[in-house]
């Protein structure tokens, strides 16, 4: 199916166990192969909205969208090396 890329702005992100990670921010576009590299969360949590560091998603760890939220796998707030550094808007 697909999505306009403002029907995927501010979609809220899920793990498969429920976890609320945040909205989706951003989305990163490789110019040479026209594919996603990566999705970028912003925490929904009150601390972590003072930081400007971003959860980075990458498509292989999306498990599935809809008009309602993204839901990623459980081990991405597992893995190291996820968090990226700060992005100005």
């Amino acid at each position: 199916m697909l999505y306009p890329l403002n029907k995927l702005i501010n979609l809220p992100v899920y793990t498969k166990s429920g976890e609320n990670l945040g909205k989706l921010k951003e989305i990163e576009i490789d110019t040479n192969t026209h594919q996603i590299s990566n999705y970028l969360v912003k925490s929904s949590q009150m601390i972590n909205r003072l930081s400007t560091k971003q959860l980075i998603i990458k498509p292989s760890q999306v498990v599935g969208v809809d008009k309602e939220k993204m839901i990623v796998e459980d081990s991405v707030i597992r893995q190291e090396g996820l968090i990226g550094e700060a992005i100005t808007s």
